[in-house]
């Protein structure tokens, strides 16, 4: 009995001294390890930085430099003749004529009579960019401009009512038809075109007039006794 008392008591004192604080840090201090030995290596170097998107670089730098000025049209030097034309080169001054109607008109008017007075100046102003003159000419000129455009509006509208499309191929269908439709209903188209076929027929040709004054630019020649008009 006194045996096994003693080894109860030994076991005891056991167990006190691994519960005791210097057991337990003994039993739970971590180890620490060496320290690394130092890399004899040379550290890695970053690759070089390639942008991606030169060309947008390139393009930048383009932008940066000033837009030169738009080109301006060439304006060919002109005179008046004296007459109802221009001068060095009348048929050049015409042709301008016959490209600004093709472009701008857009309107069944029978005769350049009936285009609008501000329409009339779009088109004048128009056909003055290709060209250049004296100032003091300026009502010479606009004279000259208006007789040579009502001409060629007469011209244009003859070959329409006589079924000369292949000259007539910038003008549209539906404008064609309207003024054709115009003519079909004009009351005074009939006795107008006689009056135009005498003066066509004439030695003098166009308006059949010896003295007065002639407007070109209501497209009639008129005075005291006689009155004809152009369409």
């Amino acid at each position: 009995m006194f045996v096994i008392r003693l080894c109860r008591a030994t076991c005891q004192e056991e167990a006190k001294d691994l519960h005791s604080p210097l057991a337990v840090a003994v039993e739970v201090a971590p180890t620490i390890p060496p320290p690394p030995a130092p890399s004899t290596q040379p550290p890695p170097t970053d690759p070089p930085q390639v942008d991606p998107s030169p060309q947008l670089h390139a393009d930048s730098s383009q932008a940066s430099q000033p837009i030169p000025p738009t080109q301006q049209v060439e304006q060919i030097p002109i005179t008046w003749d004296g007459q109802k034309g221009f001068k060095p080169d009348n048929n050049v001054c015409t042709q301008a004529i016959s490209d600004v109607i093709e472009l701008m008109l857009n309107e069944p008017w029978l005769n350049f009579s009936e285009v609008p007075v501000d329409v009339q100046k779009r088109w004048f102003e128009k056909w003055a960019e290709g060209f250049t003159w004296p100032q003091e000419e300026d009502k010479h000129i606009r004279k000259s401009f208006d007789y040579r455009t009502a001409r060629r509006y007469q011209q244009i509208m003859r070959d329409l009512r006589e079924g000369e499309l292949q000259r007539l191929k910038w003008l549209s269908e539906p404008l064609r038809e309207r003024l054709l439709h115009r003519f079909a209903i004009d009351p005074g188209f009939p006795k107008r075109s006689a009056v135009c076929k005498v003066n066509r027929a004439s030695p003098k040709g166009g308006c059949l007039h010896t003295r007065g004054f002639c407007d070109h630019s209501q497209d009639s020649c008129t005075d005291g006794n006689t009155s004809s008009t152009l369409l």
